[in-house]
């Protein structure tokens, strides 16, 4: 007797549903939420370029500081990059300002640049997704203090909180050129570049998830001057880590799949692989290969790391070991193994002519199909065809007694 044509679709699940890995970001929340470093940035009247990716609706008209250090007092001691004027760029250097004319707060990400050149003729320049939107002069002299170490979200002096997103923070010892900040601005470095004072590449935590625990914005280019989260919420989509721009080209594929009993990173190219039970937020140090083949049922992420770059993928429900468990006594045969059209259940002679109910799960336990049969033959002929590759498990269930078995489909 002939199954009908199955009509559910299996899929090996993935970790990330986004196809074109979404960089992680952190979301500000404009009351409190501000990260902090151990030291300043460039000082004195070095050079110096600072940069990275926003998305704002929130176009007040007051400041909202994106980047600082320095000091407060005297006039120049400190280097803001903020929003004002109903969201425009603006760079202060404390007494003084310049102010672009690109409005950015309008709910897209954009890629922010102030770059300053001691020796230039207009020493302070804007750019807006990569290109030149203003270069002034300041009215008063930079010499930028060391007093109060890097802050995002805030000015050094506590106020002008930042509302939205934040993503790639790059802090260089340079002023980079108009086409150097266009070449760069859409990628992420597993290297570290010449001149490259600090970065943040805000790739840190699980992104809408529960981040209790992830309250350091890694600094790729110096782990002493790590940045530490401070008011954030750290849950759900706001004062979290959330999604970052879509814009950047990802180095490292934060995909996982299930494959049998075991999850698998994407990801070939990575020099370690560190696994998470993110329930616990425990580190499970042993397990630092690319797959890891959980000994029990709960929620796991990988953290990659290549190079300087480090990022991890959401977080994956595992339900295998259950399934797994059911197969301690496997009593039910087919052919062929694999498939990838027909499989055959051979069933016992004790059987032939019972009802039964037959069941066909994928490896996470999830139910993809169920059929009744009012009488069973010597075979059952399972259609295949619609279901992708990967591992299934099929449990038939009489009166008596239940028969568990297992179907590998290769396509």
């Amino acid at each position: 007797m002939h199954m009908k044509k199955a009509l559910f679709l299996f899929t090996i699940a993935f970790l990330s549903i986004q196809t074109n890995l979404t960089a992680q970001g952190l979301n500000f929340d404009g009351t409190n939420d501000y990260v902090i470093a151990t030291n300043a940035g460039p000082s004195g009247i070095k050079d110096r370029t600072v940069e990275c990716w926003i998305k704002t609706s929130n176009s007040i008209n007051t400041q909202q500081v994106l980047i600082d250090w320095g000091a407060m007092t005297p006039n120049g001691s400190r280097f803001t990059l903020n929003l004002i004027n109903n969201g425009r760029l603006r760079i202060e250097v404390g007494g003084n300002g310049i102010t672009g004319t690109i409005q950015v707060a309008n709910g897209m990400w954009h890629h922010v640049a102030v770059t300053y050149n001691h020796t230039a003729t207009a020493k302070a320049s804007l750019y807006v997704d990569g290109v030149l939107d203003i270069s002034n002069n300041f009215t008063v002299p930079v010499n930028t203090l060391t007093t109060n170490a890097i802050q995002l979200g805030r000015r050094n002096d506590g106020v002008n909180n930042y509302q939205g997103e934040m993503d790639e923070v790059r802090i260089w010892d340079f002023a980079k050129t108009a086409s150097q900040i266009m070449m760069d601005m859409n990628k992420e470095f597993c290297t570290t570049p010449t001149g490259l004072f600090a970065y943040f590449q805000l790739n840190d935590g699980v992104p809408s998830g529960a981040n209790s625990s992830n309250t350091t914005a890694v600094n790729l280019t110096s782990p002493l001057n790590n940045g530490t989260l401070t008011n954030f919420g750290l849950t759900g989509t706001s004062s979290n880590w959330v999604a970052g721009s879509s814009s950047l080209t990802r180095p490292l594929d934060n995909t996982v799949s299930q494959v049998g009993g075991t999850i698998l990173a994407t990801d070939s190219t990575a020099n370690s692989y560190t696994w998470v039970d993110c329930n616990s937020a425990t580190p499970l140090t042993a397990n630092r290969s690319r797959s890891y083949m959980p000994t029990t049922n709960s929620d796991f992420k990988v953290i990659l790391q290549k190079g300087i770059c480090r990022d991890s993928s959401t977080c994956y429900t595992f339900l295998g070991v259950g399934m797994h468990g059911l197969m301690a006594n496997e009593t039910l045969n087919g052919y062929p193994n694999p498939t990838r059209n027909n499989y055959t259940l051979s069933i016992p002679d004790h059987l032939q002519k019972t009802a039964c109910n037959l069941q066909l799960f994928s490896v996470e336990g999830k139910l993809v199909l169920e059929e009744t049969i009012a009488s069973l033959s010597d075979k059952v002929t399972v259609d295949m065809r619609h279901f992708e590759s990967g591992l299934y498990y099929v449990k038939m269930t009489t009166k008596s007694e239940s028969l568990m078995g297992k179907i590998i489909v290769e396509k």
